[in-house]
């Protein structure tokens, strides 16, 4: 496993795109990657290791890329934590059943992220009811 001293202590334009490797892996984890941390970077199931990482990088380089804020990383990581623990609710049983993301199909995790990533987009939990 890479420390962060020695993430840090790379050249700035290998910073630089390892923060754009990240930034991808995020958005995969968040989409197709169905939430399995291994997906993250150096194999990393850690999400909030993860996204300490990358906003120590993002203040680590002296021009701030423009395809990525701090505020950006800190709402990507909100979203990958609420996720996996919307996920870890739903998948323990403990969720209402109304809501199609809870059924046993074996579809359940294409449903689940379809109306999960809806309603982080619009700031609430939709729910489908039969």
């Amino acid at each position: 496993m890479y420390t962060l001293e020695w993430i840090l202590s790379r050249p700035e334009e290998f910073r630089y795109q390892l923060l754009d490797r990240m930034r991808q892996d995020c958005n995969y984890y968040l989409g197709n990657g169905q939430l399995y941390g291994n997906h993250l970077w150096a194999g990393n199931d850690n999400e909030e290791e993860h996204i300490t990482i990358m906003k120590a990088i993002w203040h680590s380089l002296s021009e701030k890329p423009v395809w990525l804020t701090l505020a950006q990383i800190v709402d990507t990581g909100e979203k990958m934590l609420m996720m996996k623990h919307l996920w870890g609710i739903c998948s323990s049983g403990l969720a209402d059943p109304s809501y199609q993301i809870c059924s046993d199909h074996h579809d359940v995790k294409v449903k689940f992220f379809d109306i999960i990533l809806f309603a982080v987009e619009d700031g609430f939990l939709m729910p489908a009811y039969k």
